[in-house]
C-alpha cells in the first residue's frame, strides 16, 4: 500500500490549489478594476474638457454675436429699413436660444455627477412648495391642486426637489389657461413599488411622440409656442435613475399627461 496517497495530503493539496486559483482571480479582478478606474478617470477628465469648451468656447462668440445684434438695433435702427430690423431680431433671437441650450447642456451633464446624500423626504410638503412658487409667480391663474398627503421616501432632497419642480412646473405650463384645470401630485404601491405622479388635463401629447419626451431637445408638436427647450424631461430621467428608479408617461390630444416614476423602493 505504499502507492497509496494519505487524504489528508491530498485534501491539503485541493486547498492549496483552490486558494492560488482565488488569488490568482482575484488578482485579475483588481487589475480589471484598476483598469476600468482609469477609463472612468479619463472620461470624467474629457468630459470636464468638453463642458470648459462649451462653457467658454461657445459662450464668447454667441455673446459677441447677441452684444452686437443689440448694438446695430439700437445704434444704427434709422439706418435699417423693415426688414433689415427684422433680420437683426432673428439674429439676437437665435443667439439666445443657443445660449440657453448651452446652459441646458452644462446643467444636464451635471447632474449624473452630483454627490447624492438620501435621506427620509416629505414628498407632499415638496410638492405643496412648488406649486405655491408657481401659483405666486402667476397669481391670476385659477388652477385646481391636488397634493395627496403622507407622502415621504428615502431620497437625495436636493435631487428630488428639482425634479418635482420639473414635473410640476410641466403639467401647469401644458395645463393652459382652460376652464377646470387641475393638478393631481399623488402615489400608490403598484407591482410591489412605490409609484408616484404628476397629473394634469391639459393639452396632452400624441402617444406615438412619447419616446421622444425625455431626449434632450426634443420638443413635441403640442409643445407648440410654450417657452422651454426640451431638457427638463431629460433630467428628471437622470435623476430618477440615480435613485434606481425609471420614468414613464401616459397622455392623449386634450386629455392630458401623467409623468410617472419610481425611486427604487419596494413596498
Amino acid at each position: 500500500m505504499s502507492g497509496a496517497t494519505d487524504p489528508r495530503v491530498a485534501r491539503e493539496s485541493e486547498l492549496a490549489g483552490l486558494l492560488d486559483e482565488s488569488r490568482r482571480l482575484n488578482a485579475e479582478l483588481e487589475a480589471r478594476i484598476a483598469v476600468r478606474t482609469a477609463e472612468l478617470e479619463s472620461a470624467h477628465q474629457e468630459l470636464e474638457a468638453y463642458d470648459y469648451s462649451i462653457s467658454h468656447d461657445l459662450r464668447g462668440p454667441l455673446n459677441r454675436i447677441e452684444g452686437f445684434s443689440a448694438a446695430l438695433l439700437e445704434d444704427h435702427s434709422g439706418q435699417l429699413d423693415e426688414a433689415g430690423r427684422d433680420h437683426l431680431e432673428r439674429v439676437a433671437r437665435a443667439a439666445r436660444q443657443l445660449g440657453q441650450m448651452v446652459s441646458d447642456i452644462l446643467r444636464l451633464s451635471n447632474w449624473n455627477r452630483i454627490e447624492m446624500h438620501r435621506s427620509r423626504v416629505d414628498v407632499s410638503a415638496m410638492a405643496q412648495a412648488a406649486l405655491r412658487a408657481l401659483e405666486a409667480g402667476d397669481p391670476g391663474r385659477r388652477m385646481e391642486c391636488v397634493v395627496q398627503p403622507g407622502m415621504v421616501t428615502d431620497a437625495d432632497a436636493g435631487l428630488l426637489r428639482a425634479a418635482l419642480d420639473n414635473l410640476i412646473g410641466n403639467a401647469w405650463k401644458f395645463n393652459g389657461r382652460r376652464e377646470g384645470a387641475r393638478i393631481e401630485v399623488g402615489s400608490a404601491v403598484q407591482g410591489g413599488e412605490r409609484v408616484y405622479w404628476v397629473r394634469d388635463n391639459g393639452c396632452g401629447f400624441d402617444p406615438l411622440e412619447a419616446r421622444d419626451l425625455f431626449k434632450p431637445f426634443r420638443r413635441l408638436a403640442s409643445s407648440g409656442d410654450l417657452p422651454g427647450t426640451g431638457v427638463g424631461l431629460a433630467e428628471v430621467q437622470r435623476i430618477v435613475r440615480r435613485h434606481g428608479g425609471r420614468l414613464w408617461a401616459k397622455g392623449a390630444p386634450g386629455e392630458g399627461a401623467t409623468m410617472s416614476f419610481t425611486l427604487g423602493e419596494r413596498a
